[in-house]
């Protein structure tokens, strides 16, 4: 199928989608446009530099997130794409294409800066492999939660750990946040005196 049919079947394929929410058109769609979705994909997580404010970084050396949580987002962005596709205004090759130029994933905020200088979400296991920490920790509705006010930013990186449910030793929260176990234990007895009130 050439390039120009490939692009009007695709605006028929999500004009037909669009009334009948079929799944076997959408995997139809899916296929014609997956090869670019996967180049955008691995574009933004290998190769775009992300700026926010002073800071520079590529996704794929914060260890923060994964390319699959990517592919993910960009997933369901484009069902939104879709469903507010206006057919009389354009085709949906234009509109798809002006959508993904500009795409990037919604929590590459400042936020996600703020968590460049906590702890990564891998760590090395006795064993000397990779792990991803958060395959080890309790899912939320499982956990107790607790909020404690005023902690400093290293105290709340601490803060963090211990409420992760992972058991971590002292020793272990000090490897992660690349601080001494003294000082580990000091922000410990701070946080507790902070609970207390």
């Amino acid at each position: 199928m050439k390039g120009e049919d490939k692009m009007t079947k695709l605006t028929e394929l999500v004009k037909e989608y669009k009334k009948t929410k079929e799944e076997k058109i959408f995997t139809q769609i899916y296929k014609i446009i997956e090869k670019t979705i996967k180049e955008k994909v691995d574009y933004v997580f290998y190769e775009h530099t992300f700026k926010i404010g002073n800071k520079e970084f590529k996704l794929v050396n914060t260890k923060k997130i994964e390319r699959d949580d990517i592919s993910q987002e960009l997933l369901l962005d484009f069902l939104e794409w879709i469903n507010n596709f206006d057919s009389s205004v354009s085709e949906f090759d234009n509109y798809f294409y002006s959508c993904l130029w500009n795409w990037k994933p919604k929590n590459i905020n400042a936020e996600f800066l703020q968590s460049l200088n906590t702890s990564s979400i891998y760590r090395i296991n006795k064993e000397g492999e990779e792990e991803n920490i958060a395959d080890k920790m309790i899912a939320p509705e499982e956990s107790n939660i607790e909020f404690v006010s005023n902690l400093t930013a290293q105290e709340e990186d601490v803060w963090k750990l211990i409420q992760g449910s992972l058991n971590l030793t002292q020793a272990e929260i000090a490897e992660e946040l690349n601080i001494s176990q003294k000082t580990v234990s000091n922000l410990i007895s701070r946080i507790n005196k902070k609970r207390q009130k």
